[in-house]
């Protein structure tokens, strides 16, 4: 009886040493396998970018603001740093009661208004480039009356990034 213990045990032994002898070994690749995954580099080329853009602007104001005037007013973006961007304006106007007042051809082409109020230009604007125009007139509305008529300015603000913008 003594032989089948002995052979027990030996075989239990043998059982518990090979068990330990797998686990050994799928902790040893686990763990090699993680350090080569961890190690790897990767070669990322970085520029430093500066952006540098500026408001073009064609404006010609009326002799008279009446109802029915209609004046010019170009509006672009001229990339004038070295790196391409994306740029985007915000056109505001001094009083609410002429914004009402005056229709501005928006060009919803090239340009879309986002909710944020500012206007995306479509596409990035290479270095030395200029957008299409945001706009070029302004009118003022015919049911306006004379006496509504108020001395008002049309404020651009811009700005450009060499990353989309995020809303």
């Amino acid at each position: 009886m003594n032989i089948l213990k002995g052979r027990k045990r030996f075989f239990k032994h043998n059982v518990i040493l090979k068990l330990a002898i797998i686990v050994l070994t799928v902790s040893v690749i686990s763990g090699v396998s993680a350090y080569l995954v961890v190690n790897r580099t990767a070669d990322n080329q970085m520029t430093i970018g500066y952006v540098k853009t500026e408001i073009i602007e064609d404006y010609q104001p009326p002799k008279e603001l009446n109802p029915g005037a209609t004046f010019i007013k170009k509006v672009q973006v001229k990339n004038t740093g070295a790196n391409a961007c994306y740029v985007r304006v915000l056109v505001t106007f001094s009083t609410s009661e002429m914004e009402s007042l005056c229709d501005v051809d928006y060009n919803t082409t090239d340009w879309e208004k986002k909710e944020d109020g500012y206007w995306y230009y479509q596409g990035v604007l290479d270095s030395g480039e200029t957008t299409n125009p945001l706009f070029n007139t302004v009118v003022v509305k015919d049911s306006a009356k004379q006496n509504q008529m108020q001395d008002f300015d049309i404020n651009i603000y811009h700005e450009s990034s060499n990353t989309p913008f995020k809303q």
